[in-house]
């Protein structure tokens, strides 16, 4: 009806709500900032995607195609997705600030070298060197572009 007001809070409390941004992914403990969806955080998803695709690659390489080759593939996926996904950095801002497996942030920046280094070596191994070299320069990029994101992770 006209005039009522909205049920579960007042009128300042749906303000509030809308003036936050939206695409927050996490919010860092040390200084309370929120950190937003970046170019650079859509270009870190979509090189954890690559990464990913290669590991299936040459997954589906080891394997012999077939069963095998689907099997070994999905084996690979899920490994390097758990570990990326399960050990983290407490209150890493560019992810939910939540570590199921917490780790330092060395650690954590290792295993990402060590997986994009096996998704390359893994790539190049199936015959592919130019694939291993670019995904290799598109991590140097987004490292060069991150360097904020690996001091904080050498600090933490």
């Amino acid at each position: 009806m006209a005039g009522e007001r909205p049920r579960g809070g007042d009128i300042d409390d749906i303000t509030r709500a809308a003036a936050e941004p939206q695409l927050a992914i996490g919010v860092d403990p040390t200084t309370g900032s929120r950190a937003h969806l970046t170019p650079n955080l859509v270009y870190r998803f979509v090189l954890e995607l690559a990464v990913l695709a290669a590991l299936a690659y040459w997954g589906w390489h080891l394997g012999h195609a077939g069963s095998t080759g689907a099997a070994t593939a999905a084996l690979c996926v899920v490994a390097a997705a758990g570990l990326w996904g399960i050990f983290a950095v407490p209150g890493d801002p560019s992810r939910s600030g939540q570590a199921p497996v917490p780790v330092p942030g060395p650690v954590r920046l290792a295993l990402e070298f060590g997986l994009i280094g096996l998704a390359a070596y893994g790539v190049w191994s199936a015959g592919s060197r130019a694939a291993a070299e670019t995904l290799l320069t598109a991590a140097g990029l987004h490292y060069a572009l991150a360097w904020d994101r690996i001091a904080w992770l050498l600090r933490h």
